[in-house]
């Protein structure tokens, strides 16, 4: 598979856990993105990140996984990328 850097903007939210705050979610993921060291910004709406495609896709799956960790049952993750091939470092 070719190296391709890409962007993308993850939505996660767990479902049914009986209170309406992401902030505990909100605060884990960041912590993943910290770690991992790519280039990120947070809003009101999801996360848009930046990096090699690979890597963003193992990362949206590390996020995916902290409602669970958390106790949620059900997990909705929506993902949007943006995949350009015809420049490099965008």
């Amino acid at each position: 598979m070719e190296e391709t850097h890409g962007h993308f903007r993850d939505q996660c939210r767990p479902i049914g856990t009986g209170d309406t705050s992401l902030s505990a979610y909100v605060a884990d993921c960041l912590r993943i993105l910290k770690k991992e060291k790519v280039r990120y910004e947070l809003s009101s709406m999801g996360t848009n990140i930046e990096g090699e495609l690979r890597d963003l896709l193992r990362i949206a799956l590390k996020m995916h996984q902290i409602p669970f960790q958390r106790g949620a049952l059900r997990v909705l993750t929506t993902l949007k990328i943006d995949d350009r091939r015809t420049k490099r470092g965008l």
